[in-house]
């Protein structure tokens, strides 16, 4: 699984990038995600709020997103 992390407004740092890293290669035990996908990443700022978002593409062609704040 390939992880494409974007920061929109922050810079992501090495901590971050591990991080994120780590957490989305727990997703790689499922059998409905693709070994193949590209996974997205996007970290964000709007005023003090830092808002993560998650795009993971299925083996069934669907799509998973997941946002947090």
């Amino acid at each position: 699984m390939k992880i494409e992390i974007i920061g929109k407004n922050v810079e992501i740092t090495k901590g971050m990038r591990a991080k994120i890293e780590e957490k989305m290669n727990k997703l790689e035990k499922y059998d409905f995600i693709k070994k193949d996908a590209t996974v997205m990443v996007l970290v964000r700022t709007v005023k003090d709020d830092q808002i993560i978002e998650v795009t993971v593409p299925m083996a069934n062609k669907k799509v998973v997103r997941a946002e947090k704040r």
